[in-house]
């Protein structure tokens, strides 16, 4: 095992050591000279900056296993020495130790808040995710919440192997501190903007398996979850002269609601969310409340995410009313094969020649295969 995460990660680890000193991290003073050392050490023998000047020295001459037993016994005595980890990370990387290189990382990443030596780190650790052997410890070490942590997954999903970051994301899911929207939305997002759909909500099933809840088709229907950074929950409202929120509905037989006021003027972005259905016939069931003027200026429709080809589009046929107020609605489309991997669920404006007030209310929305 040392030898294959080694191999992967030398070509990332060369230079750390020499990047401690770019960097300018903390760290205990060197001694000018190793006989200077060895002066110091005659003196006092648990002199840590003679001990660590000396080390180094062992190390530069070949002999790393000394060098190694007197860092292992300076970084003990010694909280956070910057050369001392990089020189540490890189033996205990060799030698498989991979939970005590990531405590050197850990280390180091704590001492450089202005983040000089991130992007190598960062590079580092995101390699490290590429090994199934290396994923436990990276996700103890993430467990535990430092403060870098969000800074790198985000990296992670922005640059690591796809399938590596949503296993590792997987395992944090299984843990006591799954990672939060912040952290696994970059990954997520990546994986939309290159229209890898299927991998998307894979990923994001597995990085949030309490909020996809294992569904294939919509989710969170009844407004209760709220937007977590990806297009498979709803996207809130946005531009001049919108304004969405998700509340308590005041009547009928829902608990909540999502709400849009409208001014019939602007033409901004709407609520939407994306979904990864199957070709075939489909049916999207929703319920309705709203003002006469919101027929004419709001709709729903179902879109081709890859071709932007529209499918459906209409206020939606009326299938009953529910109560005093409320009304459901249906819209029937068909998936065609092909080119049509991911679907938009938005909600449309119409845009008219005069500012009106326009106000809806819908809820309920499910999605189930037509015969």
């Amino acid at each position: 095992m040392a030898r294959t995460l080694e191999a992967g990660l030398s070509a990332t680890a060369l230079g750390l050591a020499s990047l401690i000193v770019i960097a300018d991290l903390p760290g205990r003073e060197l001694l000018s000279t190793p006989s200077a050392a060895r002066s110091a050490l005659r003196r006092d023998p648990l002199d840590l900056e003679a001990l660590r000047t000396e080390a180094l020295a062992a190390a530069s001459a070949g002999q790393t296993s000394r060098a190694a037993r007197m860092l292992e016994f300076v970084a003990k005595r010694t909280r956070r020495d910057g050369p001392t980890d990089a020189w540490l990370l890189r033996d205990r990387l060799a030698r498989g130790d991979l939970p005590g290189a990531l405590a050197c990382a850990d280390a180091l990443l704590r001492l450089d808040p202005a983040g000089k030596t991130r992007p190598m780190l960062f590079a580092l650790l995101t390699t490290a995710t590429d090994f199934v052997e290396a994923r436990p410890a990276l996700s103890e070490r993430l467990s535990a919440n430092p403060w870098w942590r969000q800074d790198f997954l985000q990296y992670l999903g922005r640059h690591g192997a796809p399938s590596a970051a949503t296993s590792l994301f997987s395992d944090l899911a299984a843990g006591p501190q799954p990672a939060r929207p912040s952290e696994y939305a970059p990954l997520i997002n990546r994986l939309v903007a290159d229209r890898d759909y299927d991998g998307a909500i894979a990923a994001w099933r597995q990085a949030a398996p309490r909020r996809s809840g294992g569904l294939l088709g919509l989710r969170d229907g009844d407004f209760t979850q709220g937007w977590d950074q990806t297009p498979f929950t709803w996207r809130p409202a946005d531009g001049v002269g919108v304004r969405s929120e998700t509340r308590d509905a005041i009547d009928g037989p829902v608990r909540r609601a999502l709400r849009i006021d409208y001014d019939a003027f602007g033409a901004p972005t709407l609520p939407a969310q994306l979904l990864v259905l199957p070709p075939g016939r489909w049916r999207l069931d929703w319920r309705v409340r709203a003002d006469a003027e919101a027929d004419q200026r709001l709709y729903w429709r179902f879109r081709c995410a890859d071709t932007g080809k529209v499918l459906a589009g209409a206020t939606g046929d009326a299938a009953a009313f529910v109560e005093p107020g409320w009304r459901s609605r249906f819209l029937a489309f068909e998936i065609p094969a092909g080119d049509c991997r991911g679907q938009w669920l938005e909600l449309i404006a119409v845009p008219g020649e005069r500012r009106a007030s326009v106000t809806a209310l819908y809820t309920d929305f499910s999605v189930r295969s037509a015969p």
